[in-house]
């Protein structure tokens, strides 16, 4: 397998180029991508099946250890706050990115199923569209539209808060509406409740840097102390609506050993993982009636505290689908000429596989299972003995 034969399985839109021969502008590609789909070897090398292999983009950042013994502030956190590399900014520059996908969250692994069966299992849960994560190398682009990119989510409800109040012909109604939100989610901790968009923006910064834990701050439904779990999604999404994004970009989503970080002798954040939520809805009145707790195209219409547990409903979740496949959120394109419409090709995506596979890329020749073949879980670096230090390189990637 060449280069220029690898990149014209995963380019389909530029084969032609691509098939030409090598060249150094496709050997400079193929180094800066960070996600591999891996041929596999002979029976003689013993190098098991196919599968997908990943690159890291965190070595400055990770791991960060927070010592629970020592009062804040904690800088490690701090230093997260205030992560912008370069490969960000040329990424939001592009306004494409290529996306992995995985239907693997609530209730596949309880109901035991090896594949999701509908769009329903497909679909991630919770209120927005689906969350992707980035994976240059993948193939698969998706529209970032107006793309709003913050390091984790405490850092992105807080910007987004902030830019809500500075709305001066919104700000007083945008300031009512999320107080009911967040109230009625139990966000707040009744003795220091919601405070409005500004105070709450302050006390939300003040957890992200790791000078004052969530528990000092009022703020409720928090994983290792510091950041903001899932139970936050439906009123970040619901913000982001609000003031009109298309996309919500998290470059650098922190794992803990232990995912809620339960015990001080669980304290490393051992990996991050860069993902995209699609804010874009079926139907727009979707986005109004969210402001007050109404969920119609969830199962369960009714918990407002575990909003992101409750898968979509199958109808719903089958014309939702439709019109992602009929739009150009997912495409496959030509990745030196992103804007070349006429190339492009949409991603007929199954919904029932766990990974996104296009119809017509290689993508759709890849079986699920070995996708983890050189980690732990799906994002790279961690396994579940903490950081690995992966073979391929100095992590400068992307």
């Amino acid at each position: 397998m060449t280069v220029s034969n690898y990149l014209a399985k995963v380019y389909p839109t530029a084969a032609s180029r691509y098939e030409m021969g090598e060249s150094a502008t496709s050997s400079a590609l193929f180094d800066g991508l960070h996600f591999y789909y891996d041929h596999g070897c002979d029976q003689l090398a013993k190098c098991g099946p196919p599968g997908v292999m990943l690159r890291n983009l965190y070595r400055r950042l990770l791991p960060c250890r927070i010592n629970l013994d020592q009062p804040p502030p904690h800088s490690c956190l701090a230093r997260h706050a205030a992560f912008s590399p370069p490969w960000v900014q040329r990424l939001l520059a592009q306004g494409w990115a290529e996306v992995e996908h995985r239907a693997f969250g609530i209730p596949l692994p309880l109901r035991g199923k090896l594949a999701p069966t509908s769009a329903s299992d497909f679909m991630d849960s919770g209120a927005a569209s689906m969350w992707y994560v980035y994976r240059r190398g993948s193939g698969i682009f998706y529209k970032l539209g107006r793309v709003k990119a913050a390091p984790g989510k405490n850092v992105m409800l807080a910007s987004l808060l902030l830019e809500a109040a500075a709305n001066e012909s919104a700000a007083a109604n945008l300031d009512l509406s999320w107080r009911a939100v967040v109230t009625r989610a139990g966000l707040f901790d009744p003795a220091l409740p919601t405070a409005g968009l500004n105070q709450d923006a302050s006390r939300i910064v003040a957890a992200a840097a790791g000078t004052s834990s969530c528990a000092e701050l009022g703020l409720r439904a928090c994983r290792c102390f510091y950041v903001l779990g899932d139970e936050w999604d439906d009123a970040l999404i619901w913000l982001a609506r609000k003031l009109r994004y298309d996309t919500l970009f998290f470059s650098a989503t922190l794992l803990g050993r232990g995912y809620n970080c339960s015990t001080p002798d669980q304290t490393i954040f051992d990996t991050a993982y860069p993902e995209f939520v699609d804010l874009r809805v079926l139907a727009p009145r979707w986005t109004v009636e969210q402001e007050h707790g109404v969920h119609r195209y969830l199962q369960n219409d009714t918990n407002f505290t575990h909003v992101h547990r409750w898968r979509k409903k199958k109808l719903l979740a089958e014309r939702w689908v439709e019109q992602i496949r009929g739009s150009d959120v997912l495409s496959m394109r030509d990745p030196e000429n992103l804007e070349d419409e006429a190339s492009a090709k949409p991603c007929n995506f199954s919904v029932t596989e766990r990974t996104l596979r296009c119809e017509g890329h290689v993508s759709a020749e890849w079986p699920w299972a070995p996708w983890w073949r050189m980690c732990g879980i799906v994002m790279c670096g961690y396994t579940m003995g903490g950081w690995v230090a992966l073979p391929w390189g100095n992590g400068s990637v992307g």
